[in-house]
């Protein structure tokens, strides 16, 4: 499977502080495990209106680790979540699944 993380933006953050980068790297994954448990019941729920919220706050962490190539699907989701259950389904899986792929390589 191809990494799709990479410390490079945390490093310029944190001027390569070890002990910081760690830090922030621990956060992340904490908060991310808790962001996907969010957005599975917010989608099950069928509740755009907090999984709108949630992607919007996926977005700036998933820069964090190098991932703003993935982007764009926490951005649909957060300006289209609802319009289209079936569209937003899908890409809040894809959203998931990547985000789920970061914690493991971090």
């Amino acid at each position: 499977m191809k990494k799709i993380t990479s410390l490079h933006e945390i490093e310029k953050i944190t001027n390569g502080d070890l002990q910081v980068m760690k830090e922030l790297l621990t956060i992340f994954i904490k908060e991310s495990s808790l962001n996907i448990e969010k957005i599975k019941a917010f989608l099950q729920d069928e509740n755009w209106d907090e999984l709108k919220k949630i992607a919007h706050k996926v977005k700036s962490s998933l820069m964090l680790v190098g991932m703003d190539t993935y982007r764009h699907l926490a951005e649909d989701i957060e300006h289209e979540a609802g319009v289209d259950v079936k569209k937003t389904k899908k890409q809040t899986e894809e959203l998931i699944t990547i985000y789920t792929q970061a914690i493991v390589e971090l």
